[in-house]
């Protein structure tokens, strides 16, 4: 015997699509939340740091973005929320030139700035030479940006704004918002960000968050990926000495990263190879 599969009925369908519907609209409250919860906890406790003697873990503050997606998934949709999260956070099974590429893209646009500026002489690069230290540091960045700050932007911000808006619109706002949340950290004597151009650090994160849904966006949704880029990103950065080095040297990375970031913009006509189905 034959069992025919039965279309849902019209019913049926309109509770989805509202359910849908509703699911969208709470988007945008939710999120407003979610970066209000990630920016006050950061920012009050580096505020802590710079005027009072109360000094709490550097990594707390970092954690802001973790703390403030697991607050409002908890809220919004309990333990449905929290599967999804989860899904997102350990999937592995995508095509191997994808690792690749989050591993080597921001070590290339750094060594190419290196020897650039070895070659025309742009001044002293204050790399670092023990090259032993290169695979413990980039170890250590995935663990500290997977429990600190990607769990919130691309575990969380940006499946919820690429619900709303396309994947290059998407990555500039979470750039935006991003580089933003950094602000703090300039003053900070001492900050890495401290001895930074403002306007080009935003430049190079909003960059960053391009890429990043690119990498993402191919990867099945792999919020692992997207740690393995900055972890690696921050890695190069620090060994090549390319940003921390003198001022023509930082702007001709900011430069090269966004040459790629165009790239990717225009060999993807702006989608970032979104999957269509979700």
């Amino acid at each position: 015997m034959v069992t025919l599969k039965q279309r849902p009925t019209t019913t049926q369908t309109n509770i989805a699509q509202t359910e849908k519907e509703e699911k969208l609209a709470g988007a945008p409250t939710e999120l407003v939340t979610f970066f209000g919860m990630a920016y006050l906890i950061t920012w009050i406790i580096v505020g802590l740091k710079i005027f009072t003697d109360i000094k709490i873990p550097g990594f707390f503050a970092l954690a802001g973005p973790t703390i403030a997606a697991l607050v409002v998934i908890g809220f919004s949709s309990g333990l449905t929320g929290y599967r999804e999260l989860g899904k997102r956070l350990i999937r592995l099974r995508f095509g191997l030139k994808w690792y690749a590429l989050a591993l080597l893209i921001t070590p290339a646009i750094s060594l190419t700035a290196y020897i650039m500026g070895k070659t025309f002489n742009l001044g002293d690069i204050p790399a670092e030479s023990d090259l032993v230290l290169v695979l413990p540091m980039l170890l250590g960045n995935f663990a500290l940006f997977f429990f600190t700050e990607e769990i919130g932007w691309r575990g969380y911000a940006l499946p919820k704004l690429q619900k709303m808006f396309n994947p290059l619109v998407s990555s500039l706002v979470l750039g935006i918002l991003w580089g933003l949340w950094h602000l703090p950290y300039w003053f900070v004597p001492g900050s890495f960000q401290a001895g930074l151009p403002f306007a080009g650090f935003m430049l190079l994160t909003v960059s960053q968050a391009v890429l990043m849904t690119w990498l993402y966006n191919n990867s099945r949704d792999s919020v692992l990926l997207a740690v393995l880029f900055h972890a690696a990103a921050d890695t190069a950065f620090a060994f090549s000495g390319v940003l921390s080095g003198p001022q023509t040297l930082f702007w001709l990375v900011v430069g090269l990263q966004w040459l790629v970031t165009l790239g990717v913009i225009a060999y993807t006509k702006g989608g970032l190879h979104i999957r269509a189905a979700r």
